[in-house]
């Protein structure tokens, strides 16, 4: 089994990150999919449409949400890294990044649409889903919509079968991306698989 040289657990490199998911086999293909849901969205909603991102990372998502036209989006993430780096890598008007805790963010301002890609473990370590929940009731318009971008690997009963099924999902991203050559997706994959192994975040 392959393993990467290093893996930076306290200093998150995002620029690595930020070409790992360029490359990734599925994430694109993801994002698409959200992207087309937030128009379909967007396409009912009369007035101003206004957006929130939590866990912005390194902006991949907030990428493409700069390119839709007449919204509001308000980007955020709990790591200052994260900020930084979004913040050097994009600047638009109708965008506004903001360091915050996903699960403590009350804004005045409730909104259209509250979005996130790869980052619900992150957020809760696996178990303050609920009090995301609140979070994002408490910030959603009562027409709202949520919309979480997120890997799903097949079913199973129990933990032997989980880890089989982490295994075999991880390791198939992981020989993709070794093929292509894209060693920054395969360390960050495997970042991902020693995660959803343990149940501990990995940044």
């Amino acid at each position: 089994r392959w393993r990467p040289p290093h893996l930076k657990w306290c200093a998150f490199d995002y620029a690595q990150y930020d070409r790992a998911t360029r490359a990734h086999a599925f994430y694109q293909e993801m994002i698409g999919g959200m992207i087309k849901t937030l128009k379909a969205k967007k396409a009912k909603t009369k007035g101003g449409f206004k957006i929130l991102e939590i866990g912005c990372g390194n902006g991949s998502l907030t990428d493409r949400l700069v390119k839709l036209s007449n919204v509001e989006i308000t980007a955020t993430d709990v790591d200052k890294n994260s900020i930084k780096f979004v913040k050097s890598r994009l600047k638009s008007k109708n965008l506004k990044i903001v360091r915050a805790n996903a699960l403590k963010i009350r804004s005045k301002n409730l909104f259209d649409v509250i979005i996130a890609s790869w980052s619900y473990e992150h957020i809760t370590n696996y178990k303050n889903g609920s009090q995301l929940g609140e979070s994002i009731r408490a910030n959603l318009k009562n027409d709202g919509l949520y919309i979480e971008g997120a890997e799903l690997v097949a079913p199973f009963k129990n933990e032997t079968e989980r880890q089989r099924t982490f295994l075999d999902y991880h390791e198939d991203i992981i020989d993709r991306a070794l093929k292509a050559g894209n060693k920054d997706t395969a360390e960050i994959e495997y970042g991902a698989l020693v995660s959803g192994l343990t149940g501990i975040s990995h940044f």
